[in-house]
């Protein structure tokens, strides 16, 4: 009989990852205040957990209030050993009420718009659903050269740019440096710092 050829998990990730690609993933959620709309969790939750039960993997959210992280771990469910996590900053939700004041809603309210909304960006990382209509909905800024300047100098720490970034990720992986010595270095934009906590996980 002839043996079952197991798929290792990231080749069922980039299955599924282009699997999603050729769906148009809706956008339902719509912030009133900056006029821009984004994906809730039940626009692409029910397409990846079919895709999940196609290619054979489970996904599991945990949220580390105390840690400050949230973690879905990825597993491969034909082999339990070939699993990976993916890591982002736990954020408590903020509850504003009406124009802007504080909110009366209760704690277990506020807990679960916090697992929603992390649980929203875990998924959307680890599975790289693209979204950028927030940023792009928004005016430009003409940056300050002068405070830029100031800024600069005290901490000596250069901006990383894409290149750099992934020469710095290879360095990481291959043992020829540490995030912290990147972090004296550079200065990482919010995306870049989730990848590196990544790297710090394996």
């Amino acid at each position: 009989m002839e043996k079952k050829q197991v798929l290792g998990l990231n080749h069922k990730m980039s299955l599924i990852k282009a699997e999603l690609n050729k769906f148009k993933i809706p956008k339902s959620g719509h912030n009133k205040y900056s006029g821009f709309h984004y994906h809730e969790l039940t626009d692409f939750l029910p397409l990846i957990n079919k895709l999940n039960l196609k290619h054979g993997v489970n996904a599991f959210p945990k949220f580390l209030k105390h840690e400050q992280i949230c973690v879905l771990t990825l597993i491969n469910a034909d082999d339990k050993q070939d699993f990976y996590e993916v890591i982002i900053p736990y954020v408590e939700a903020e509850m504003l009420g009406k124009g802007g004041s504080a909110s009366v809603v209760d704690a277990i309210q506020r807990l679960g718009s916090t697992i929603t909304y992390n649980r929203r960006y875990l998924y959307q990382s680890a599975y790289d659903i693209l979204e950028s209509d927030g940023v792009d909905s928004l005016p430009p800024i003409e940056p300050n050269k002068e405070a830029s300047k100031k800024e600069e100098a005290p901490s000596g720490k250069k901006e990383c740019n894409d290149a750099t970034f992934k020469k710095l990720v290879e360095a990481i992986q291959e043992g020829r440096g540490t995030v912290e010595i990147a972090k004296e270095t550079y200065i990482f934009t919010g995306q870049q710092n989730i990848e590196l906590l990544n790297i710090k996980s394996k």
